[in-house]
């Protein structure tokens, strides 16, 4: 019953990104929008169906710093 929880809200994320880019295709920060949401999708992911949550804490700093580092280069470097 969890993971279909889990499944409902990535297919909801997929939905609103796939959305986003259909309705708003001129935004100039389209490309950030969907990139985080395909970060928070990519967090959901690891720390449901990985078993992140369960990992050590040097894991789970690395994953979510490296998501933010990405999101916040992909800031600087978008238009």
């Amino acid at each position: 019953m969890n993971h279909l929880v889990t499944y409902f809200v990535l297919l909801a994320l997929t939905a609103t990104s796939i959305l986003l880019a259909e309705r708003f295709p001129q935004l100039d920060m389209l490309p950030l929008a969907i990139m985080g949401l395909a970060t928070a999708k990519f967090l959901l992911v690891a720390f449901r169906f990985m078993e992140m949550r369960r990992g050590h804490l040097a894991w789970k700093v690395g994953l979510i710093g490296f998501s933010t580092l990405f999101l916040v280069f992909l800031s600087i470097a978008s238009p």
